[in-house]
């Protein structure tokens, strides 16, 4: 039975997660109301206009009707009749798919020891909608368990319920199959560990802002991003300014890197081909500083999401790069 429930949320919901139905030839008719093939089915229990729709499939199982959420619901201690989504919350979709295959847990056990996975099927489905994924299941588990999966040719568990329990742990244990592989060791992945130490209340100290902070502004230093959702090429900017400011003796004015450069290969190293959209992540503005450096903010002005650099701002944005850093 594990199997037939793991066969059947594939075949019912594909991502393994309680989804509600989709509009389809078999529930909408054309030029009707969506879903208002349900409307009026009395095997369903939908005797309100609108019912259809509102008692579509959910869950794990695509719970459908209002007979059978007033039904299940009440089982459950759950007033799905009144809340019908709620059939899509994991806990009661679980608790739904154990109870509807419990029901029908005989007659399943029956058809699947028989081979009959399409009568299996319409133990639940009323039809053989993922007949193909549901029968998948089981060759895959027939892999991994072959003891408790039977196969998909319709060999039954007759024969292999008489292995003795020794030789039954015996072929559990040495026929399973596992494909996940060790990663390959790659020393940037090393682990770093500071010596132990006890954490400062605050960091920076208040009476090293008050020291450093109006220097710092007054250096030029401190950035507007405006309503662009740059704030990766922004926060990079101010840590790569911070560590030339610092390593340049704290001068009283310093030109800013460049955050439109930043921003714009954080950008290409996060978007997929034929999307467009603002924002991208620190990962990627990291990973555009490392490979292209970054010129300063003269060669490539933030004054626009279509501004252009200046020729030869990619060979002097390569004198700036992240060099060596950790992923953490």
């Amino acid at each position: 039975m594990i199997c037939a429930a793991l066969g059947t949320i594939r075949a019912e919901s594909e991502g393994f997660l309680p989804i509600s139905e989709m509009q389809s030839q078999f529930n909408t008719r054309p030029g009707e109301a969506p879903f208002g093939a349900y409307d009026g089915r009395r095997a369903l229990g939908n005797t309100e206009p609108g019912d259809g729709a509102r008692f579509k499939g959910r869950g794990f199982i695509q719970l459908t009707g209002r007979a059978n959420y007033r039904q299940y619901g009440q089982r459950l201690g759950v007033n799905l009749e009144a809340n019908p989504d709620l059939a899509n919350a994991p806990e009661i979709a679980a608790l739904l798919l154990a109870l509807f295959l419990a029901d029908r847990a005989d007659a399943t056990r029956s058809a699947i020891a028989s081979g009959k996975f399409a009568q299996a099927r319409r133990l639940v489905n009323g039809g053989v909608h993922g007949l193909d994924r549901f029968k998948d299941v089981f060759r895959l588990a027939d892999q991994v368990w072959p003891v408790a999966a039977p196969a998909a040719s319709g060999a039954t568990r007759r024969r292999r319920g008489r292995q003795p329990v020794a030789a039954v742990a015996h072929v559990a244990a040495t026929s399973r199959f596992l494909t996940a592989g060790k990663d390959p060791v790659d020393l940037r992945d090393r682990a770093y560990t500071p010596a132990p130490c006890g954490l400062q209340d605050a960091f920076p100290t208040d009476d090293e802002v008050r020291q450093f902070l109006p220097v710092y502004s007054r250096a030029g230093l401190i950035l507007d991003q405006g309503q662009e959702g740059a704030c990766t090429g922004f926060g990079l900017a101010c840590v790569v300014n911070y560590l030339r400011w610092r390593k340049a003796g704290w001068p009283q004015r310093m030109e800013s890197v460049s955050p439109r450069m930043l921003y714009n290969f954080a950008r290409r190293y996060d978007e997929y081909a034929g999307e467009d959209y603002d924002g991208s992540s620190c990962r990627g503005a990291l990973k555009g500083w490392f490979n292209h450096g970054v010129c300063l903010e003269e060669d490539w002005p933030y004054s626009g999401p279509q501004s252009q650099p200046r020729y030869g701002y990619a060979k002097r944005a390569s004198a700036n790069t992240l060099g060596v850093y950790y992923r953490v």
